[in-house]
């Protein structure tokens, strides 16, 4: 029931909301339009109803870990070594990929220099040698 109660009110903030009803005094310049009074009202307080629910999670969060804490410490010590373990190894996924990606950004980087290198040489010898079967001594006999 309260999920329906939230639909049909989000239905009518957007049906009564300036963009749904189309106004005119809207500025159109740009690519999207601009944000209404009544608009960031709704959003501000979305964001405080938002903020509101994760601080109310995170005390109970806080009371919920007190309460083992109080009647299960040596339990409560073990979670916190879990958590602590977790987050290192979440740490150290965190500085691994990190270090990949930039070792493959420097590898692709190497790879193009290298390519470059090689087209250039390449580039240098082909007027270097003549090619196999090619007789040009009679351009530089002096004829």
């Amino acid at each position: 029931m309260r999920y329906l109660h939230g639909l049909a009110l989000l239905c009518c903030i957007c049906l009564m909301s300036p963009l749904a009803i189309g106004d005119e005094n809207a500025p159109s310049t740009g690519s999207e339009p601009a944000l209404q009074p009544r608009q960031t009202q709704w959003l501000d307080e979305v964001r405080a109803q938002r903020e509101a629910w994760e601080a109310q999670r995170k005390a109970a969060q806080h009371a919920s870990n007190a309460r083992l804490r109080m009647f299960d410490p040596w339990g409560a010590a073990q979670l916190e070594a879990l958590d602590r373990e977790a987050e290192s190894h979440r740490r150290a996924a965190r500085n691994q990929s990190e270090q990949l990606r930039r070792s493959s950004e420097a590898k692709a980087e190497a790879q193009r220099r290298a390519m470059e290198w090689r087209r250039e040489e390449r580039e240098k010898r082909m007027w270097q040698y003549t090619p196999y079967g090619r007789n040009d001594s009679w351009f530089y006999g002096g004829y």
